[in-house]
């Protein structure tokens, strides 16, 4: 029973209001309210503001203030502090307290955020529709190390279905190759794609949202449509953000090994992990496997076009004094010492580079190197090529410095008495690389150095043969076959 009950209860049986008063635990003026209320609706409890309080006088003087500073940049936000400085500049006495205008600035701020806090619009998503975004994960590599790599996620709403493509980066050519391998695994293209602020695809000025002209011709070959999220909008996708930590949590935790060779396990191994993962889940609202929505997926989806664009940018450089030239502003790719100050083309592709000359001849392909903090890259046939046209520079030269002090070749090429020793010796190396790769010929003349033997053409050209047929770490008994139970005859005829 409540308190008012219990007052009028009382009175109706016959209790003077001391004795009401006494019972209840309240006033005089309390027990005579409540018997004197008739009106029980209950009303909105609104805040009542002080008549006494001046703040009103300067108030809109002071939201002009905060609007006036509100685009500039966060550290240059004004404070209540400054706000009392430049009324006291500008009124000289002012009727009000520093600590009066901190409150109301509060109040004001706290009020303008809850405005913009507006709520989500639960979007329908049809068949056919997908979301893309990146995502990060470690990964373990044969070596035993670990690498933070870039994974692409496209995610199909309507079903909750999802791929991934690993890469080291997250420009054009990692997105358009990603959809691409997808696409042409599902045999099909969705007929929308949403992205999350042009990531990798273009770049936005202001409102303007310009996209590359690779994604604009990946878009014109496969025919499907792109929109983009607005800024601070991420519930837009929230398909793709949700199905980026579920892949790092379920597909890639712990972490798993991939190959050096990441290129070949995206396309062979890892639409197999996505679809396990997926195989027998039940979609969380639709209350159907996740499998059969893909397949509705799939029957609104697009055809493949009948010609697959080749993923690849083309760009202009030009090397310097050492035939070096950059990408990315922090990549720098080193060629022979004939392409010194040279305008070059280069074809950029996801996982590597290929240059060309200006006439469209080529020279050389490079892994493609990704990150802010500086790479040189340089194949060690180049390196010998250069050393071949400056023999005398061996001494200080990238080759011998990535062959190491104690290396056996190099501590022979050291003892070598003239530059036209040197240069014959290297000039022999590469007649020979043409026949064999590189790592396997400066192996043999690492092993023939370390035995004593002079690195001939026929030394080296039959050792190389013979590391090629036969793995290096077997015995002398290349066959590996158990000859143990011949060893009695061997015993009988001492």
């Amino acid at each position: 029973m409540s308190q008012v009950e219990r007052i009028k209860q009382m009175v109706e049986n016959g209790y003077s209001l001391k004795t009401i008063q006494d019972d209840v635990g309240c006033s005089y003026k309390t027990v005579k309210k409540y018997l004197e209320k008739e009106d029980f609706n209950e009303k909105l409890p609104i805040r009542k503001t002080s008549g006494r309080n001046k703040i009103h006088m300067y108030q809109d003087e002071i939201i002009a203030i905060i609007d006036s500073c509100k685009h500039n940049w966060e550290k240059h936000r004004i404070t209540g502090q400054r706000i009392y400085d430049l009324l006291l500049e500008r009124h000289k006495e002012i009727e009000i307290s520093y600590e009066t205008v901190q409150r109301f600035v509060k109040r004001h701020k706290a009020s303008a955020r809850l405005q913009q806090q507006r709520g989500f619009e639960e979007l329908v998503w049809h068949p056919g529709e997908a979301q893309a975004d990146f995502g990060e994960a470690d990964f373990l590599r044969p070596d035993g190390t670990t690498e933070r790599l870039k994974f692409f996620q496209l995610s199909f709403p309507h079903s909750n279905m999802f791929y991934t493509q690993i890469y080291k980066g997250e420009n054009g050519e990692c997105v358009c190759q990603g959809l691409k391998n997808i696409f042409e695994y599902l045999g099909k293209v969705p007929n929308l794609i949403v992205f999350d602020n042009a990531t990798g695809i273009g770049h936005r000025i202001a409102e303007i949202l310009k996209e590359s002209r690779l994604f604009t011709q990946f878009k014109l070959q496969y025919g499907f449509v792109s929109r983009y999220c607005n800024p601070n909008s991420g519930h837009e996708k929230g398909s793709v953000e949700n199905s980026v930590g579920f892949t790092r949590r379920n597909m890639f935790t712990p972490l798993i090994e991939i190959p050096f060779d990441v290129e070949s396990f995206n396309t062979n191994k890892l639409f197999v992990l996505s679809e396990k993962l997926k195989e027998h889940k039940i979609h969380y609202k639709k209350n159907v496997k996740i499998s059969l929505l893909m397949q509705e997926d799939l029957q609104s989806m697009m055809d493949l076009p009948a010609i697959p664009l080749i993923i690849k940018k083309v760009v202009s450089v030009k090397t310097d004094g050492y035939g070096k030239f950059v990408l990315s502003k922090h990549h720098w790719y080193t060629l022979a010492s004939e392409y010194t100050f040279k305008n070059l083309l280069v074809e950029t592709y996801a996982w590597d580079i290929k240059v060309y000359t200006e006439t469209g001849e080529y020279i050389e392909t490079f892994e493609r190197k990704y990150g802010t903090d500086r790479t040189d890259t340089v194949h060690i046939e180049t390196m010998i090529n250069n050393i071949i046209y400056k023999p005398g520079a061996w001494p200080n030269s990238k080759l011998r410095e990535s062959m190491g002090k104690e290396d056996p070749f190099s501590l022979y090429m050291d003892k070598l008495p003239t530059k036209s020793d040197r240069k014959n010796l290297l000039k022999l190396v590469q007649e020979i690389m043409v026949t064999f790769d590189a790592d396997t010929v400066l192996y043999a003349c690492q092993d023939l150095a370390k035995n004593g033997q002079t690195p001939s053409r026929a030394n080296i050209t039959t050792l190389s043969n013979r590391i090629t047929t036969f793995p290096t770490d077997k015995s002398n008994n290349c066959t590996g076959v158990d000859l143990s139970k011949f060893d009695f005859l061997l015993k009988r005829g001492q």
